[in-house]
């Protein structure tokens, strides 16, 4: 559509889709009440608890590599001589390719009592798919099956964790202080993902760095993840 008319008329357009979706959920809006009577239940603090740090660090260093990905693997594509257009529908099919996993993972994670293997299998792909950016192989669609490979593995991931706030905890407020502890860091940590690994491509001219440096970071929050599986709950 770019290319067709120009990129400002494909943000507006966009822009538009979410004025649309802003007015359609404001009747929505007459459902936002509160409870008139709130029950005050004594819950640990989830910052003093060990494994909880480590579900922070699993979402947030899971977070990283997808947005990192999101951010730089047109970048890459075009750095191996693929066209920006190419590059761009290759990005949308990174994204296409989430969505299957994005749906099973939850439903996966609810059935399995130990998810351990559920967390190593998305993070190996994962590993597979950065290792692949690393081989010189110039090819659309080489280039294609890593962004489906990558799409599938970093959106499992990144599923699985948002389910493991409930999964992790006895009560919705349980659930409400992890998930909110997670998440406020968490995003934190991987918005610098993005501008680290530009960074490192800037410093070195090349992306081997940063592929390597993205390798290191799956190992690391994997490892984070197999210990939070460790404990059935967060809170005991």
């Amino acid at each position: 559509m770019a290319q067709k008319t120009s990129w400002q008329f494909v943000v507006q357009l966009i822009s538009l889709i979410a004025l649309i979706t802003f007015i359609v959920w404001l009747p929505n809006v007459r459902f936002n009440r509160r409870d008139k009577v709130i029950t005050a239940s004594k819950t640990a603090s989830v910052w003093q608890n060990k494994t909880a740090w480590f579900m922070l660090f699993y979402f947030g260093l899971a977070s990283l590599i997808f947005y990192t990905l999101v951010a730089w693997l047109p970048t890459m594509a075009i750095a191996a001589g693929i066209s920006a257009n190419t590059a761009s529908l290759l990005a949308g099919l990174f994204q296409l390719a989430s969505v299957p996993t994005s749906f099973l993972m939850p439903i996966l994670a609810v059935r399995t009592h130990n998810r351990t293997r559920l967390i190593v299998i998305a993070a190996v792909a994962t590993l597979v798919g950065i290792v692949a950016l690393m081989i010189p192989i110039h090819s659309v669609i080489y280039f294609a099956i890593i962004n489906i490979i990558l799409g599938l593995a970093t959106a499992a991931t990144f599923s699985l964790t948002m389910t493991m706030f409930g999964l992790k905890t006895k009560t919705p407020e349980q659930t409400r202080n992890l998930s909110g502890m997670a998440q406020s860091i968490g995003y934190l940590i991987a918005a610098v993902g993005p501008v680290l690994t530009g960074a490192l491509q800037n410093m070195t001219h090349s992306w081997l760095t940063s592929d390597l440096f993205m390798l290191a970071v799956i190992i690391i929050f994997t490892i984070c993840g197999i210990i939070c599986e460790k404990r059935e709950f967060i809170f005991d």
